[in-house]
């Protein structure tokens, strides 16, 4: 900061209290935050309206925190990108590999038992292929997924 002042960063979610006394302004965060549960005072001419605007900030970034869709996705987002899940696109990309491998290996006629099996296997990935595509677009949004080479590829 300037003039000998140190510059601190208060995140909104981790303020406790806000309480004004005529130009003085209390600031109070969580003891286990950011900042320590330490107390901010600030003197100003327009005590009062510095305190809604901070307020009206901190509410809406607490509003911000706590929506259920963005937390949902949010949810969605660490299970996608998890090992679970991409360990089991994986494993399905390489049986899907292998089904189109026999398939194309045996080339089994039409109306046969072998080839209804391989026609199940294939309509079983698709849909499976499409359900990760979806939620792949879902958890990573159009520009964050339109980025990305391996998503273009995909569709």
């Amino acid at each position: 900061g300037r003039g000998g002042q140190l510059a601190d960063r208060v995140p909104l979610v981790e303020i406790s209290g806000i309480t004004r006394e005529d130009l003085t302004i209390r600031i109070t965060t969580f003891k286990d935050g950011l900042n320590s549960g330490r107390t901010y005072t600030l003197t100003t001419e327009s005590a009062r309206e510095w305190k809604d605007r901070i307020e009206e900030a901190w509410q809406q970034r607490l509003a911000h925190r706590d929506d259920y869709w963005r937390n949902l996705r949010q949810w969605w987002r660490r299970f996608y990108t998890g090992p679970l899940l991409q360990g089991t696109i994986a494993f399905m990309i390489v049986v899907s590999f292998v089904v189109v491998c026999v398939e194309v290996q045996y080339q089994p006629l039409d109306g046969t038992n072998f080839s209804g099996i391989l026609f199940t296997l294939e309509v079983i990935f698709t849909v499976a292929f499409v359900f990760d595509l979806t939620l792949n677009l879902y958890v990573h949004w159009l520009w964050e997924f339109a980025r990305s080479p391996w998503n273009v590829f995909d569709v």
